[in-house]
Parts: structure tokens; C-alpha cells; sequence
């Protein structure tokens, strides 16, 4: 009965931390892309 309590959380925590990975790429990017853009001038 423990081991089903804790899957949601499991599952919560996984898509908790992929959602931070890809916001984390995507601030990279944007990131990468203001750097390109001030560097050009």
C-alpha cells in the first residue's frame, strides 16, 4: 500500500523536473540568441 502512495509523487517529481529542463533550454536558447544579436552590432 506504501509503494502505491508514493507513484504519484514519483510521477509528479519526474514531470516536475522535465518541465524545468525544458524551460531550461529554452532560456538558453533565448539566451544564446540575445548574446548573437548584441555581439552583431
Amino acid at each position: 500500500m506504501q509503494q502505491e502512495k508514493n507513484i504519484p509523487d514519483l510521477v509528479y517529481a519526474l514531470l516536475k523536473a522535465k518541465d524545468e529542463i525544458v524551460f531550461d533550454s529554452h532560456a538558453k536558447k533565448k539566451q544564446l540568441t540575445i548574446n548573437a544579436y548584441f555581439s552583431k552590432e
